[in-house]
Order: structure tokens, then C-alpha cells, then sequence
């Protein structure tokens, strides 16, 4: 089967990141202290911002015993143990890596995941070794989605079926069906320097991944929160204290 192409030919890229994407996996679980180190050198600086501007100083330890922190804290703790174990269930299923694989496996990497992204790829073309070089980073981010790429050429079933007739071609399936596809980069103005971010955005607007606020954002605002609320409660009951009659 002959297939268009839209590019020149380029140097073979380097695959030396799946290490990385372990590590990142063992990172993971030590999302909690990460956090809790940043709140404490954030709390440090606006104590010292306090006592520059005459600000009345908290003391941070009367957060300790607060009931809806320690119950956030909880929370938070059992859900990254949740996470953690959904993230190495993914792992085993080929998630966190860009595969390579065989027409034989296609249908179920495709079906198993209720997002994936498959590339079909010539292994000559230049344009296909720089959509891989974006999925690569694309893997390691969006640890939900599947993604893979299949070469074209020893694929032959599923590129007719699919009616895949020109090269790059990057197809996102959500529950198993094909819904959106990417043909060329007629999208990112038939440049072959787009970026990263730029191809974030068409996953994004195309369902294949979802940009989510870091919980770790959750608690700190809570924290903040509740360090504004403790200022609060001591400005108000120090007024109290002042307010007397003659």
C-alpha cells in the first residue's frame, strides 16, 4: 500500500526516557511531603512579610489540631494511595510509555483505556519521527491515556478499515471508537517546528486528555485558608478585648 506523506527526512530520534517515566512513577507517592515542605517555606516567607509590614504574626502549630485539616489530610492520603495503585495497574497495561506495537495487539490497547491515541507511522517519513517526539513527552504527562503508534505499512487491516491514506496520521479513541483524527499538520499551520504545547492543545480540544488542577493546589488554598481565617479570629477577638466601657 502506497501512503502520502507530508514532509522531508530527518536523524533517527533518541529513546532513552523510559527510565525517566519510572522514576517518575516512584516519585509519585512523595507528592505529600513535596507539598508539605512548600507550604512550610511558604508560611516561613509570610511570617517574615509580617513582620516587615507590622502585620499581626499566626502561629502555624494552632493549625495542627484542626479538625478539617486533619480530615483533609486523611483524605488526601488514601486517595494518593488510591491513585498510586490505579498508576501501577495502568503501568502493567502499557500506560506512561509511547509503544510500539504489532497489529495484533492494536485492538485491545485501543479498547482497554477509555482514552488512547494511536499514531500510524511510516518508519521512513520525517514528519512521523516528529509527531513521535511529542507524543514521547505526551505519555509521560497524561498517565490516563494510552498512547501508542502502529506502523502503517505492517498494519494493513486496521489502515484500510480505518481508511488511514496519508501519513502522519494520529487517531484518538475514547471508549473504543475512533472520534477524532490528525492528518499532516495542515492544524499547526504545515509547520514542522510546532511545539509540544501546541499539540497538548489539539489533544486537549479533541478528548483525548484533561488538563486537572494539582490536588497538592487543593490543600495549600485550604491551608491558606484556614491561616486566614485563624488571623481573622485573633484581630476579632483582640478588638473585643479593647472594646470596654467608660
Amino acid at each position: 500500500m502506497n501512503f502520502g506523506s507530508a514532509q522531508p527526512d530527518l536523524a533517527e530520534k533518541m529513546d532513552a526516557d523510559r527510565f525517566r517515566s519510572k522514576m517518575n512513577s516512584i516519585a509519585y507517592g512523595n507528592v505529600m511531603a513535596k507539598a508539605a515542605e512548600d507550604y512550610k517555606q511558604e508560611m516561613l516567607a509570610d511570617m517574615h512579610a509580617g513582620r516587615a509590614t507590622g502585620q499581626r504574626q499566626v502561629d502555624v502549630g494552632e493549625l495542627r489540631g484542626d479538625p478539617d485539616l486533619e480530615r483533609l489530610h486523611r483524605d488526601r492520603l488514601a486517595e494518593l494511595q488510591q491513585e498510586q495503585e490505579k498508576r501501577q495497574k495502568l503501568q502493567r497495561r502499557g500506560h506512561g510509555e509511547y509503544q510500539d506495537i504489532k497489529e495484533a495487539d492494536f485492538l485491545d490497547a485501543v479498547t482497554q483505556a477509555p482514552q488512547a491515541v494511536c499514531h500510524f507511522f511510516h518508519r521512513d517519513f520525517v514528519r512521523c519521527k516528529i509527531v513521535d517526539k511529542h507524543l514521547e513527552q505526551q505519555a509521560r504527562q497524561h498517565f490516563d491515556t494510552r498512547f501508542i503508534k502502529v506502523s502503517a505499512a505492517e498494519a494493513p487491516f486496521f489502515t484500510e478499515k480505518l481508511q488511514v491514506k496519508v501519513l502522519p496520521c494520529v487517531i484518538v479513541f475514547i471508549n473504543g471508537v475512533a472520534t477524532e483524527r490528525l492528518i499532516g499538520f495542515d492544524v499547526f499551520g504545515n509547520r514542522d517546528d510546532f511545539t509540544t504545547e501546541q499539540m497538548t492543545s489539539w489533544l486537549v480540544r479533541s478528548g483525548a486528555v484533561t488538563i486537572r488542577e494539582p490536588k497538592e493546589q487543593v490543600l495549600m488554598e485550604h491551608l491558606r485558608n484556614s491561616v486566614r481565617q485563624s488571623r481573622l479570629h485573633r484581630v476579632d477577638s483582640d478588638d473585643e478585648d479593647s472594646d470596654f466601657s467608660d
